[in-house]
C-alpha cells in the first residue's frame, strides 16, 4: 500500500491545491523517502518536482523545501539518502528551470561521491534522461556532458556499463 501511494504522490499533488500539498502531502512525501524499503523511498523520489511545481508562485515555500531536500539528501552521511536525492533531480531534469536554478551543480557534484553506489545512481538517472529525451534541455548542456565523461572514467565497471549508450 505504501509503495503504491508513494509512486503515486506526484499525481496526487498535481490535483490538489497548494495548502493540501504542503500540509498533507509534503510530510508523507519526506516520510516515504526515508523509508528503510527502497522500493517506497525510489517510488516516492520523483514526486519532489510535481509538489515545487504547486508553489511556483510562492517562492518562499518552494525555496524553504528546497532547502529541507538538500539538507536532508544532498548533505546526508548515508549514501542511500544521496541516492534518493539523486533520483529527485532525474525527475526534475525535465523542468529545465526549476532543476537549473535549484538542483543542477548539486546533483552534477555527486559525480565525485565517494561511494560508488551513488555514482552508479547518478549514471542511471543520467542515461534515463538521455535515453528518454533525445532532444532533451540537457542533451547538449556543456556540464552535463562533462559529468558524464568523468563518469565513464570512473573505475568502477558498473557505472561504465550503465553510460554505455550515452
Amino acid at each position: 500500500m505504501k509503495l503504491v501511494l508513494a509512486q503515486n504522490l506526484g499525481k496526487f499533488a498535481q490535483l490538489y491545491d497548494p495548502n493540501t500539498v504542503y500540509d498533507r502531502f509534503l510530510p508523507m512525501f519526506f516520510k516515504f523517502c526515508n523509508e528503510n524499503v527502497v522500493q517506497v523511498s525510489s517510488g516516492a523520489a520523483p514526486s519532489l518536482v510535481y509538489i515545487l511545481e504547486k508553489f511556483q508562485d510562492n517562492t518562499q515555500k518552494l525555496e524553504s523545501i528546497v532547502h529541507v531536500v538538500k539538507k536532508n539528501f544532498f548533505e546526508a552521511n548515508t549514501f542511500k539518502k544521496r541516492q534518493i536525492f539523486a533520483m529527485m533531480c532525474g525527475e526534475a531534469m525535465n523542468k529545465k528551470d526549476l532543476f537549473e536554478k535549484y538542483f543542477k551543480y548539486e546533483m552534477l557534484s555527486l559525480v565525485g561521491d565517494r561511494v560508488p553506489n551513488v555514482r552508479m545512481c547518478l549514471s542511471r538517472v543520467l542515461r534515463q534522461h538521455f535515453l528518454g529525451h533525445v532532444n532533451g534541455a540537457f542533451v547538449f548542456d556543456q556540464d552535463v556532458n562533462d559529468a558524464v565523461r568523468l563518469l565513464k572514467k570512473d573505475r568502477s565497471m558498473d557505472v561504465r556499463e550503465h553510460l554505455l549508450d550515452i
